[in-house]
């Protein structure tokens, strides 16, 4: 796709941000395609910092990116297409092309103005960290899954805690392996994805309320996966995602994707899909003595088929409960 497509094409959502150093990245003003692309109003965004559109992997480090442009004037974005993710408003991350020019204003001084349209693809992804803590996933993961987005948010899921045999690609024993490059390759890998029992509940239960709701399931459900637990609520996947999430990491002499497997949680789970999963590094900014480049991993999945045996595009779809938080709720800092 050339510049000038994104430039001149009707479904372009243009937007200006304020270029100073102290006030940098608040958003001046936009066109009516924001409302159709990010769900939000032009009202709703005006005077907030531009990441409110962004994961929160881009928007913890936009800040530091902008000053870091401001300390040493090296930049790799200006008048280059790149493909990057963006967040709709329900709290679904979707993918699309930007060009970003500046722009000089006598009246309103030098401003950057983003032209960006949304990417159309065949599948849908999730964005984790590098150690797998998931950021945030398209709209056909939240309903294959069950999950809402909201949750992706208040607790750090680790993805190999959902997909168990991606333990041995985010944790390889040694130098980069055959099976890591067999995901690597175009369609990656079919692979289970397993959402054990009543996961929402557990998945935050150092939550008094949610513990006091799980006992009150086990009193109803014969096969509570709280039965027969002796010593605590917090189920064994739990502490492995910490574990996970930790900058140590795991043992990775330890087996953890049969230990998962063989917890009764797994074997009395509540969602299987088996989708295909390929994994991709992905990495924006140059190396730099003031600033290390952002580095993430973007899982694309394929497979997933709707109840009615449709087809999920990577659109703004799904039959979940959606998350549409207030723009007031949300720290223009995150």
């Amino acid at each position: 796709m050339q510049s000038s497509n994104i430039l001149f094409a009707d479904d372009t959502v243009i937007v200006h941000i304020s270029a100073d150093k102290d006030g940098g990245g608040r958003i001046i003003k936009t066109n009516q395609g924001l409302s159709k692309v990010f769900g939000y109003t032009r009202t709703e965004v005006m005077g907030h910092l531009i990441n409110i559109l962004m994961p929160s992997l881009y928007a913890k480090r936009h800040g530091d990116f902008l000053q870091a442009y401001f300390r040493t004037g090296c930049e790799v974005v200006f008048d280059n297409k790149t493909i990057i993710y963006a967040l709709h408003r329900n709290g679904f991350c979707f993918c699309i092309v930007i060009v970003v020019k500046q722009m000089p204003s006598l009246v309103e001084g030098l401003q950057y103005v983003g032209m960006m349209r949304q990417e159309h693809v065949d599948y849908e992804y999730i964005l984790t960290d590098t150690r797998g803590v998931i950021d945030s996933v398209s709209a056909g993961i939240s309903s294959a899954l069950n999950l809402s987005p909201e949750l992706f948010k208040e607790s750090p899921i680790n993805i190999q805690i959902l997909a168990p045999d991606l333990v041995k690609v985010y944790n390889p024993n040694d130098k980069p392996t055959v099976l890591l490059s067999k995901f690597q390759q175009p369609g990656g890998q079919l692979i289970p994805f397993i959402v054990p029992k009543d996961f929402s509940l557990h998945i935050q239960a150092d939550n008094r309320k949610n513990i006091k709701e799980l006992r009150k399931i086990s009193k109803t459900r014969a096969n509570s996966t709280l039965k027969g637990r002796k010593k605590s609520n917090t189920p064994f996947y739990w502490s492995i995602n910490n574990e996970l999430n930790s900058k140590s990491g795991i043992n990775k002499k330890r087996n953890i994707q049969q230990q998962l497997l063989q917890s009764y949680e797994y074997r009395d789970y509540e969602l299987l899909q088996n989708l295909r999963c390929e994994v991709n590094d992905l990495v924006h900014g140059k190396n730099h003595k003031d600033i290390e480049p952002l580095k993430l991993k973007v899982l694309k999945i394929s497979g997933i088929y709707s109840k009615k045996g449709r087809r999920f595009g990577s659109e703004m779809e799904g039959s979940c409960d959606i998350w549409a938080p207030s723009l007031n709720s949300i720290p223009d800092d995150r």
